[in-house]
């Protein structure tokens, strides 16, 4: 059985919300590439993109990508420990 090496997912939320006198929805789209650099060890990144709708304005953006590392330490059925760090890239704006 071959292991697999890439792969890219895609989630979109959508959320409405009503803060103080604010109200207003946001979707976002998450775009996440990982690979697999070893048997227990994955690299990757992922970077929201962002459509903020309020009553007074609206704004589309990208949100702080993150590049990240996992090292699996264990791998079972219905269980596992994962280790990782990750990095946010604030963007000026």
């Amino acid at each position: 059985m071959a292991t697999q090496k890439y792969s890219l997912h895609a989630m979109l939320r959508e959320v409405s919300f009503d803060i103080d006198d604010i109200t207003g929805d946001y979707s976002m789209l998450t775009l996440r590439l990982e690979t697999t650099v070893a048997s227990q060890v994955q690299l990757g990144a992922f970077v929201p993109l962002v459509s903020l709708r309020t009553d007074e304005s609206d704004s589309l953006g990208m949100a702080n990508p993150v590049l990240f590392a996992e090292w699996r330490a264990v791998q079972q059925m219905n269980r596992g420990l994962v280790i990782g760090s990750q990095l946010e890239m604030a963007l000026a704006g």
